[in-house]
């Protein structure tokens, strides 16, 4: 049963992979890519465009495919809007700094395990690891921070945008993603950067002053992602990392965005600039690509699973006859299989424990022990999301053999559950995102956004010009909230996932490179709207898509 499995991956992750291959993919980008103006023109209207700066996170530094590698930090969207800024007459700097990492394949901070990006391969019709180069993010940049244009920092939430400790101090031993002990707020991605990196965690440069001290004459601050994405990532758990507190994000938030709209620390609003909302990152791959009932299954197989598990559901259904547990309880646990996908069996706390339940129904000593995977599990439904990172463990022997006997977990061992030690730490809920913590995620994002629009209003109603944009319409539309899967641009149909022709990179959660240029693009129609500008718009056919191999 265990050859079941062997492909799971390869079934769930892609969307639109198996029908498209490199060569299709290219011919289809010539034919409908529109000619290009090979001299462009632009003006920056009455915005001043001479020297952009941009505090972010993950997104603005051009992190993708789990990593920070060249090719990402040279078409984050920054650095494209950088580009753009040079065009005729608009007047931007000739050399849009960015702290160089200065490794093709950067290191994957996502696997944690020495790897670099990832790529897409068309043979496996999953993603692959490169061999990563650790050293890169050991080894501080050789700029000076003054001379920084974007203050991108990888995997850091808002407020680590304003606090020393983003920076140091470190004791860990060798410098990598593991935060250090009593300074979680540690990054290594800004120590490698900082103009002065704390000592303390409380004296010494911040993401936000650092970008204070490149003097910009124009701004972009963008944060939130990660505030709810890490979250999200863990099942709605801190396995990966927190939610930020509402509250937390508008102080910090507020206090960036007010900083960057001034000039040399006063109260005088006088530098424009952008602020980007927050997207709905359910709707991204990393949350859509493996679905709920993710285990195919044939008739045989499915046939003697049932045969096999009959006894677990007659002994449920004996606690509600004989007990007095609630029917409507009990078949949110029943276990049936049929030929075709199947739900993912997991570990739900919030259930109740029917271990002191089952000890009343007398049963041989035997026949007990084979209830206890089963005392709080039930089947993932329709109402359930689920991480990519549970796509892995899938299938996994829990007895570690491949004997006759399988115990696969999602299936017939449940998600979060030993068979040496019971229910594991954190159970089941790091492997599936339930109703209500779709909820309390969809409802902090709202917030963040509220805060977002909070600032920039207060911003303009003390006589600044800053503008508020919608880059959630983006992935929204490209999901297909409009009617339409896909988004249209320039002429192409782009799709949102991570699929030759998509707009996400191989991790699911950050965008292409042709993904950072639909945010340029966004940037660019905002600008041009608000201050009678003229910059042209990115080529998206121009950029790569997600990185596939063989």
């Amino acid at each position: 049963m265990k050859k079941i499995f062997n492909y799971i991956l390869s079934a769930t992750l892609i969307f639109t992979l198996a029908s498209c291959n490199e060569d299709e993919v290219l011919s289809s980008w010539v034919e409908q890519n529109p000619e290009v103006d090979t001299t462009p023109t632009g003006e920056a209207g009455t915005a001043d465009l001479s020297n952009l700066v941009v505090l972010g996170t993950s997104l603005a530094s051009g992190f993708q495919d789990g990593a920070l590698h060249d090719a990402g930090q040279a078409n984050s969207f920054p650095a494209l809007l950088g580009g753009q800024f040079q065009i005729g007459t608009i007047g931007g700097t000739t050399d849009f700094g960015q702290p160089d990492i200065n490794s093709a394949n950067g290191y994957n901070m996502l696997a944690n395990d020495g790897s670099g990006r990832s790529e897409l391969s068309l043979s496996l019709l999953a993603p692959v690891n490169t061999t990563g180069d650790l050293l890169s993010i050991l080894t501080p940049w050789s700029g000076t921070t003054n001379t920084l244009n974007n203050f991108g920092v990888p995997l850091t939430q808002s407020g680590q945008l304003v606090i020393a400790a983003t920076g140091g101090p470190v004791t860990d031993t060798y410098g990598g993603a593991v935060p250090a002990a009593g300074n979680p707020a540690y990054n290594p991605f800004y120590k490698r950067f900082a103009s002065s990196p704390s000592a303390d965690g409380a004296t010494g440069s911040t993401p936000l002053t650092d970008a204070l001290g490149a003097g910009g004459s124009f701004f972009v601050y963008e944060a939130g992602i990660n505030d709810v994405a890490l979250y999200a990532a863990g099942g709605g758990t801190t396995a990966i990392g927190p939610i930020t507190n509402p509250a937390v994000f508008e102080g910090a938030a507020d206090a960036a965005i007010h900083a960057l709209a001034t000039t040399g620390g006063t109260n005088a609003y006088e530098i424009e600039g952008v602020v980007l909302n927050v997207p709905p990152i359910l709707v991204f791959p990393f949350f859509q690509a493996v679905k709920y009932n993710a285990i195919p299954l044939d008739a045989a197989t499915a046939g003697a699973l049932n045969s096999g598990l009959a006894a677990v559901n007659g002994a449920i259904q004996a606690l509600v006859d004989n007990v007095g547990l609630d029917q409507a309880d009990a078949d949110k646990r029943f276990m049936s299989y049929a030929e075709g996908q199947n739900a993912i069996l997991v570990i739900d706390e919030s259930l109740t424990d029917l271990g002191p339940l089952f000890d009343l129904l007398g049963l041989p000593a035997a026949n007990r022990a084979g209830l206890v995977p089963y005392e709080q599990s039930r089947p993932l439904t329709a109402d359930d999301i689920v991480p990519l990172g549970t796509a892995p463990i899938l299938g996994v022997e829990a007895d570690g053999d491949d004997t006759v006997a399988d115990t696969p977990y999602g299936l017939v061992i449940p998600l979060g559950f030993s068979l040496a030690t019971g229910i594991q730490p954190g159970g089941g809920d790091p492997f599936y995102i339930d109703g209500a913590e779709q909820v309390e995620i969809e409802t902090n994002r709202a917030m963040y956004n509220a805060a977002l629009a909070g600032a920039v209003a207060d911003v303009n109603a003390a006589g600044g010009d800053v503008v508020l944009v919608d880059i959630e319409s983006i992935f929204l539309d490209a999901a297909g909230f409009d009617g339409v899967t896909g988004i249209e641009a320039q002429g192409l149909t782009l799709a949102p996932d991570f699929s030759p022709n998509g707009i996400f990179s191989t991790d699911g959660i950050h965008p292409c490179q042709r993904g950072h240029g639909l945010i340029a693009n966004k940037i660019i129609s905002a600008i041009n709207a608000q201050w009678g500008a003229s910059v042209p718009e990115v080529n998206i056919a121009g950029l790569p898509g997600p990185v596939f191999i063989p």
